[in-house]
């Protein structure tokens, strides 16, 4: 049997606030604005993992990282089981930095003017 049960659906309101600004905002300003608001919003509806800027962050180390580690890596001796272990996370993080790098760019090139 078959009944139809009122769904719990939260009220829309609309919601007016006040924001007294001391400059008038310029579409470069509205730009940054609506940028740091869709961040925000992404990560607090776990469309990304971290904020916005740790991704950068991350982005930028790993970058550093290969650069200045490269040599020291190859000097280092490990069993057959290490290695193989090691090599399983430096392609998964390779991969998730693959991801988040073309997230970045994506992100940039929708947000410019």
């Amino acid at each position: 049997m078959y009944h139809n049960l009122p769904t719990k659906r939260r009220l829309k309101e609309n919601i007016k606030i006040d924001v007294k600004l001391e400059r008038s905002l310029t579409k470069y300003s509205c730009l940054n604005i609506v940028e740091d608001i869709l961040k925000y919003i992404l990560y607090q509806r776990q469309q990304i993992p971290v904020q916005y800027e740790v991704l950068v962050r991350e982005v930028e180390n790993a970058q550093h990282e290969d650069s200045s580690h490269q040599h020291e890596s190859d000097k280092q001796v490990y069993s057959r089981k290490e290695e193989s272990t090691k090599q399983k996370l430096r392609r998964k993080r390779e991969r998730w930095l693959t991801k988040v790098t073309k997230f970045i760019e994506n992100f940039k090139s929708v947000m410019q003017v």
